[in-house]
């Protein structure tokens, strides 16, 4: 009986590691073509989509660089991009953020506050929506929408601070009381709140070179309060105008002018 040949060993493939090879040579191929793509991304859209982003968690990061002059140029100088921006006497050899900016704004007011020995007539409260001045009814005499002298004082130099903040828009808001008023000036509490925030207005404009176009007039009557009107207290807090210099994304949320 023929004598069985014993089978061969299949042939060894000494070339499998080209099949590894190959897969991580295409995925670094890949991971560099999906990084040039990413090096070509259209910067304005980019920077149009992080400050949307930055809005949203109240501005911290602001770089308004496509958005025309801001808060920004009037504060720091002629050039945000630039270095060596003054803002309020200092010097900073960095970018300035509009968090920074209306921090400085802030530091302004309380010094004026401060130098006229107004500390309860006037408040300097930020907002998400930006920076207040708050005006107490004690700078209008009572039941009437025309400034006393010290109010204009306090207005003009509210003013020379305004004129450093060449776009933002401004808001100019009238609150009352829940006390009815009925006289030969005013009807209601809603002409009231509307005539002294109006008189804020006219003033700043006849002292400054403000543009008026950046401005807009609120009276909210007594339909806005912050203290309780049950109280003395509370009605005098209720009783005031307030000066609101919008954070720019809410700028850019007014008509266009």
């Amino acid at each position: 009986m023929a004598r069985k040949r014993m089978e061969e060993p299949a042939h060894e493939n000494h070339e499998r590691w080209l099949i590894t090879y190959a897969d991580l040579i295409t995925l670094l191929l890949i991971y560099f073509i999906v990084m040039y793509s990413m090096s070509k991304l259209d910067m304005d859209k980019f920077k149009n989509f992080t400050e949307s982003l930055t809005s949203v968690l109240r501005g911290t990061a602001y770089i308004f660089e496509n958005s025309g002059p801001s808060i920004l140029e009037g504060l720091s100088g002629k050039n945000v991009k630039g270095t060596n921006t003054d803002v309020g006497g200092a010097t900073k050899n960095k970018q300035m953020t509009e968090e920074e900016l209306i921090n400085d704004i802030q530091k302004q007011i309380l010094g004026l506050i401060k130098e006229h020995g107004i500390e309860g007539k006037v408040l300097v409260i930020q907002e998400e929506r930006g920076l207040s001045i708050l005006l107490k009814d004690v700078l209008f005499d009572t039941g009437s929408a025309k400034l006393t002298p010290q109010a204009k004082e306090v207005v003009h130099e509210i003013a020379k601070i305004l004129e450093k903040v060449p776009n933002n828009n401004i808001r100019i808001e009238g609150h009352t009381d829940n006390v009815p008023i009925h006289n030969k000036y005013f009807y209601s509490n809603w002409e009231l709140s509307t005539a002294r925030a109006t008189s804020v207005l006219q003033e700043i404009l006849r002292v400054s070179k403000v543009r008026p176009e950046r401005f807009s007039v609120v009276g909210y009557g007594e339909y806005r309060p912050i203290a309780s009107n049950k109280t003395p207290e509370g009605r005098a807090l209720n009783r005031r105008v307030t000066i609101v210099i919008l954070r720019t994304v809410y700028s850019k949320a007014e008509p266009v002018r």
